[in-house]
């Protein structure tokens, strides 16, 4: 009985520790395009999306995402456009996460072109946003007939913190491999900045977490100096 009551307490701790190391960030503030998250020590890291090509224009697109960016000049027809998650980081990532977070057909947003079902096309691969090291697979959407009807990219990623969650609709890619290529550049347009912030200069209302850009900038200015910047 002593035996059997030493393990379950044994084993109470690891798992305590397996969720604090896997939910020890929580989301403070978010806008467009950043979110700030605090880490268990108590920091706070702020993450700012930026496109690094100018094809690939970064949008704001209200409270449902991050970030949405597409190509505002691509031809007629190759539709390319993503929708950018940035959050704390939630839960550990490996090469079936990607698979995992397609979305239910019963769940789509209204943002998302809806689809009967998705199959993976090939196997998931290794993806890397600055700092942020994860997963990328590629997906075809069917509708009930059977139609393809588009392509679906998901992404994910992750640094210690910080989390990014990238969902890529394009047009069918099987008859023109210029909409591949044209995936990898809107992803490898991504860059993500971070910046540390060892001191808590201010309060805020985490129920209401979010501000506008100006807000944010202003935050970022308040603390400048406290902690280190990253890309």
């Amino acid at each position: 009985m002593l035996r059997a009551f030493i393990m379950i307490f044994i084993v109470s701790i690891f798992v305590r520790e397996v969720r604090a190391e896997e939910f020890g960030c929580e989301l403070v503030w978010r806008g467009y395009p950043f979110t700030v998250v605090r880490n268990g020590d108590g920091n706070e890291i702020a993450y700012t999306m930026s496109s690094a090509n100018s094809r690939w224009e970064l949008q704001p697109f209200g409270y449902h995402t991050t970030a949405v960016i597409e190509c505002a000049h691509c031809e007629a027809g190759a539709v390319i456009r993503a929708h950018v998650w940035l959050t704390g980081i939630k839960k550990r990532l490996d090469d079936q996460s990607v698979s995992r977070d397609i979305v239910d057909p019963a769940f789509i947003p209204w943002f998302l072109t809806s689809y009967a079902r998705a199959r993976p096309i090939g196997k998931a691969h290794s993806v890397r946003f600055s700092n942020f090291v994860g997963w990328r697979r590629h997906f075809e959407a069917l509708q009930e007939d059977g139609r393809r009807s588009h392509d679906i990219v998901v992404a994910l990623a992750s640094d210690d913190c910080g989390s990014i969650s990238i969902r890529l609709e394009t047009s069918p890619s099987e008859a023109d491999r210029s909409i591949a290529d044209a995936v990898d550049e809107l992803l490898e347009a991504i860059q993500i900045t971070s910046r540390v912030t060892t001191a808590r200069r201010e309060t805020r209302d985490s129920s209401s977490p979010e501000m506008d850009f100006g807000q944010f900038r202003q935050w970022v200015a308040r603390n400048e100096g406290v902690g280190s910047t990253q890309r």
